[in-house]
C-alpha cells in the first residue's frame, strides 16, 4: 500500500482545464473497439457465467470491507456491480443501504439470486441514470474494473465526483497495464472487452485532472485464489513455464476524496 499526502495540491489539475480526450495514455496506444454493452450483439452477462468469472476483483471489495469497517458508512454504492455476487458477500451487511447498479444482463442475475438486496438497472451513458445514482453517493462508492470497458471513461470519472457527497469515498480498480503478464505497451488490450488499459502514472494523471485527491494506491492480485486440484495444476503449469506464481500483481486500485474547490 502507498499512502498519499493529501495535503499536495500539485496533484491536482484544474478539472475544466483538460480536453474531454485527454486520457494520459502513451503516444500510439491503440484501443479496441467498444463491445461491453449489452447493445453490442451479446449480453456482457451471459446466464451460463461460471463461479470462477466472479471470482475476480475479489481483492478489491476485501478492500472496501477494510474501509467500511473503518468509515461505518451509511451507504455503499457500487457503480458496476456485475452480477452483484461481491457487493451481496462481501459488502451486504456493512451499509444500511447497499445498492448495485449495473446493465441489464448482470442486474437480472443480481436480482435472481440476491432478492433482497436493492438493484438498479441502467447504462452509465444516460444522465438520468445518475440522477437516480444522487441520493445513494453518501458513504463508500466504488468502481471495480469498469472503466478500462467504456467508452468515455473522463465522462465516467467526472459523472462519478459529481454526484458524489464532500465526504464520501471512491474506490476505483482497473488492471495495470505495466504489470499485465502478457502486457501490450501500445494495446490494444489482450481481452476484447477491454477498450484500454493504463498504467498507474497515467491512472494518476486521470484520476487527479477530473478533480479527486488520491488518499491511498494498491496493487492487488487480480483474483481471489482458492485450494483445489485445478489450482494445483495451475500453479505446476506455472513453475514449469517460468510464470509468476501465483500471477502478477496486475488490479490497481485507488482510494479517492473529491477535492473541494471551496
Amino acid at each position: 500500500m502507498e499512502l498519499i499526502d493529501t495535503t499536495q495540491k500539485n496533484y491536482l489539475y484544474k478539472v475544466k482545464a483538460m480536453p474531454d480526450e485527454e486520457l494520459f495514455l502513451v503516444d500510439g496506444y491503440v484501443e479496441n473497439e467498444p463491445r461491453s454493452l449489452d447493445e453490442h450483439n451479446s449480453p456482457f452477462w451471459p446466464e451460463e457465467i461460471r463461479r470462477s468469472t466472479v471470482q475476480w476483483q475479489v481483492p478489491v471489495y476485501k478492500l472496501c470491507r477494510r474501509l467500511a469497517e473503518q468509515l461505518k458508512p451509511a451507504c455503499i454504492l457500487d457503480i458496476g456491480c456485475g452480477t452483484g455476487f461481491k457487493l451481496a458477500n462481501y459488502l451486504g451487511d456493512m451499509a444500511k443501504v447497499v445498492v448495485g447498479v449495473d446493465q441489464a444482463s448482470g442486474i437480472r442475475m443480481a436480482r435472481a439470486r440476491f432478492p433482497n438486496m436493492n438493484w438498479i438497472e441502467g447504462n452509465l451513458t444516460e444522465r438520468e441514470v445518475w440522477q437516480e445514482l444522487r441520493p445513494l453517493a453518501q458513504g463508500i462508492v466504488i468502481c471495480s474494473d469498469v472503466i478500462e470497458h467504456v467508452e468515455r471513461p473522463r465522462q465516467l470519472l467526472l459523472d462519478i465526483r459529481a454526484v458524489m457527497s464532500p465526504g464520501s469515498t471512491l474506490v476505483i480498480s482497473t488492471p495495470d497495464r505495466n504489470v499485465l503478464e502478457r502486457a501490450r505497451k501500445l494495446g490494444p488490450p489482450l481481452n476484447p472487452r477491454h477498450m484500454r488499459e493504463w498504467s498507474m502514472d497515467e491512472m494518476t494523471k486521470l484520476l487527479t485532472s477530473t478533480g479527486y485527491v488520491i488518499v491511498e494506491k494498491h496493487h492487488l492480485f487480480p483474483r481471489e485464489y482458492v485450494i483445489s486440484i485445478r489450482e494445483a495444476a495451475r500453479l505446476v503449469y506455472r513453475l514449469a513455464t517460468s510464470k509468476a506464481i501465483p500471477d502478477t500483481r496486475s488490479s490497481m486500485a485507488f482510494v479517492l476524496n473529491k477535492y473541494s474547490e471551496a
